[in-house]
């Protein structure tokens, strides 16, 4: 239920925000570093912060477990991967009012989600797969079947980086110059 700013230049905590109650297990914030958003996955909502005071400005319901969260380019949007309905809740965030949902998978619950550069598409890690998804409506784009459960994604200008939990599989592609799985 806490939330700590740190002080990049000085190492400190800066400002921290308790919310009684609450289990943060992702936060966001938007490129101006005015907007703090946190995933509270018992409470089933996001909390809005003020990232420069740490007060609360409003807290979004509607969540199902929610595990992780990122912003859109533009932080317009907010993409919510929600652990107990397998789905990905995408929010206005000028409005903090919920624009739809859509299923990610019935057997794996989504670990974690990054979007795009230009803000087109959400790579979403469920189970042992890469989801590229269209950015508005959910619409499955590609599918990267890994060898191993996804906990994680990151993008770069030009490449997904996945972590995949099956040590010996990944370096078994690395050895052999197999990159399908990067």
């Amino acid at each position: 239920g806490k939330i700590q700013r740190f002080s990049t230049s000085t190492n400190a905590v800066t400002t921290t925000v308790v919310i009684p109650g609450a289990n943060f297990v992702d936060v966001a914030v938007s490129p101006t570093g005015r907007t703090l958003y946190a995933a509270d996955s018992d409470g089933n909502t996001i909390h809005v912060f003020d990232a420069t005071t740490g007060l609360a400005t409003a807290t979004i319901s509607g969540f199902s477990a929610p595990i992780a969260i990122a912003l859109s380019p533009d932080a317009n949007r907010a993409y919510v991967a929600n652990q107990t309905a397998r789905t990905v809740t995408v929010v206005d965030t000028t409005t903090n009012t919920i624009v739809t949902t859509f299923s990610v998978s019935s057997t794996s619950a989504p670990t974690d989600l990054v979007v795009s550069p230009d803000g087109s598409l959400v790579y979403v890690t469920v189970g042992s797969a890469l989801q590229v998804r269209s950015a508005s409506d959910g619409t499955l784009q590609k599918n990267y079947a890994l060898a191993g459960n996804a906990p994680a994604v990151a993008l770069s200008a030009t490449s997904a980086f996945v972590a995949v939990d099956t040590p010996f599989s990944v370096e078994s592609a690395l050895l052999s110059g197999t990159t399908s799985e990067t």
